[in-house]
């Protein structure tokens, strides 16, 4: 959904306008934008803050799958032990909703 993290040829089609929705009418709660569909992967974050993650291939990289904690400040994605699946701390903006501890 955002070029810099993927390659233009994977895109939406309408990409624009679904960045644009997220970025205004997300207000805080949309943190992350996980995907598919670019072999070698990719990250970047956009000008509000959205963390935007292409998922490497498992076709191309070995034992490319994780999981996903989610803390009340940040996502941690996690690698299986062994696999070649970037693990990397996604911290929430500072204007993100907060979700009570309790919910988690």
């Amino acid at each position: 959904m955002y070029e810099p993290a993927a390659s233009a040829r994977t895109l939406l089609y309408d990409a624009d306008e679904a960045l644009a929705l997220l970025q205004a009418e997300g207000g805080g709660r949309v943190v992350a934008v996980l995907a598919g569909h670019l072999h070698r992967g990719g990250y970047a974050a956009d000008e509000s803050g959205i963390h935007h993650v292409t998922l490497q291939s498992p076709l191309n990289y070995r034992d490319s799958f994780g999981h996903v904690d989610v803390h009340a400040d940040r996502l941690e994605l996690i690698g299986a032990p062994g696999g070649e699946f970037i693990s990397r701390t996604l911290p929430f903006p500072a204007k993100a909703a907060r979700c009570p501890a309790s919910a988690l």
